[in-house]
């Protein structure tokens, strides 16, 4: 009877050991996983800006940064919109930057609710659709760029118009100024630094983005050697637009 008794105590312990060892090496393999996937994709799902000051040892270490905070600051302060909103649409609730970009300028020209937008893209409307409903289309119908899209205009030029037109009517920038950056393949995000430095230093912006193209300076050394770290253009932008209100 002990003998049997021992038996199954054995069995029993065999049987957990191989139940512990299963569980461990699955916990492993999981653990594995989770860390190949976050070093092939570190920034999912994460506002994950490690630099955000000048490093001259390494200059460019906090460009992503500058470029990234200064259009959502212009973005924010243009349509009276948190910042801090911004951040948690894009990177906790998985809005595209286009899409975000054309709902606050549709809601701004109607009485639909930003997050009512972004619910409907997340459901599959596409902005034809969106801008097609009856409610909606009365509302947009004179705006050049809406109408564009609703006749097919796509997602990615509708949002560069747009960012366009609130340069040009935030900086009182030319339009042929404009698409001289433009023709110097500048994105969206630089033309935005380029011209807030501009605008702040009386610099003229052709040659602030000289200072970059030709002379390989980076875009937080720019802004350095104007007096200003990458983390103090949320301010330099709101110092703009309060300049830009004193004076209407």
């Amino acid at each position: 009877m002990k003998y049997r008794d021992a038996t199954i105590h054995y069995n029993e312990s065999a049987a957990y050991q191989a139940k512990f060892t299963g569980f461990f090496i699955g916990t492993l393999l999981f653990i594995a996983t989770t860390c190949i996937a976050m070093a092939t994709n570190p920034t999912k799902n994460c506002h994950c800006f490690k630099d955000r000051t000048y490093n001259q040892a390494k200059k460019f270490s906090s460009d992503s940064y500058i470029l990234t905070t200064t259009t959502n600051s212009f973005i924010s302060a243009w349509f009276d919109f948190e910042k801090k909103n911004i951040v948690m649409m894009k990177m906790k609730g998985g809005v595209k930057s286009d899409d975000l970009l054309i709902g606050l300028y549709l809601a701004s020209l109607s009485r639909d609710h930003i997050n009512t937008l972004m619910n409907l893209r997340k459901q599959g409307a596409t902005w034809k659709t969106i801008l097609s409903r009856t409610e909606t289309k009365a509302k947009v119908k004179n705006d050049q760029i809406l109408s564009s899209m609703l006749e097919g205009l796509g997602p990615r030029d509708g949002a560069t118009q747009i960012i366009d037109l609130l340069l040009v009517r935030f900086f009182s920038v030319g339009q042929e100024q404009l698409a001289s950056l433009h023709r110097r393949n500048l994105s969206a995000k630089e033309i935005t630094l380029l011209l807030t430095l501009s605008a702040k230093s009386g610099i003229d912006v052709g040659t602030l983005a000289d200072f970059a193209r030709k002379q390989g300076l980076s875009y937080s050394e720019i802004a350095f050697n104007l007096g200003f770290q990458p983390s103090d253009m949320k301010k330099v932008i709101t110092e703009l637009k309060a300049d830009a209100t004193k004076g209407q």
